[in-house]
């Protein structure tokens, strides 16, 4: 079960330092909100906080508000 968490917690890990080098690579004319950007970073570097809440919840919070980003900026275009 421990080796489960740890695999569950790296691949979450994983995915949040995708995510957020998509965020990072944007433009600097169209950059992301610095909310968006902080809540990243807070994910990646802050291990207690990843291991202490449920990863599905947290992929699922950062994942809505990146989706509602990108669904803003594409009605812009």
């Amino acid at each position: 079960m421990e080796s489960f968490k740890r695999a569950t917690l790296a691949r979450f890990k994983q995915t949040c330092i995708e995510i957020l080098s998509r965020i990072m690579e944007r433009s600097d004319s169209n950059p992301a909100p610095p909310l968006i950007q902080w809540i990243g970073a807070a994910i990646i570097i802050s291990s207690p906080l990843y291991e202490a809440a449920s990863t599905h919840d947290l992929a699922d919070i950062f994942g809505s508000l990146l989706g509602e980003w990108t669904d803003t900026e594409n009605s812009v275009q």
